[in-house]
């Protein structure tokens, strides 16, 4: 089973305190839709003149956090990408 983590699951910045949006088995497999670093702000339709409509306090979201059973702070996770598509 793959379990997916939507773009709505989304943070601008790194915090522990975060509630994780799932929890996992070391081995599971996970999908994610992700926003690019504009955050969905920029189109195919974009100019130049978009930039400066850009709310940069909105930029960079990060997907998740996973908790992952059995990890521990200061354990390295492995993590293999499967496949990519923008």
């Amino acid at each position: 089973m793959v379990k997916t983590i939507h773009s709505v699951h989304s943070h601008f910045g790194w915090d522990n305190s975060f509630t994780p949006v799932e929890r996992v088995a070391p081995g599971t497999t996970l999908e994610f839709e992700c926003h690019d670093s504009s955050n969905g702000h920029f189109t195919k339709d974009s100019v130049v003149a978009d930039v400066t409509s850009m709310p940069f306090d909105r930029i960079n979201p990060v997907s998740g956090p996973v908790f992952v059973e059995g990890a521990m702070p200061g354990d390295v996770l492995k993590v293999t990408i499967d496949s990519f598509k923008p």
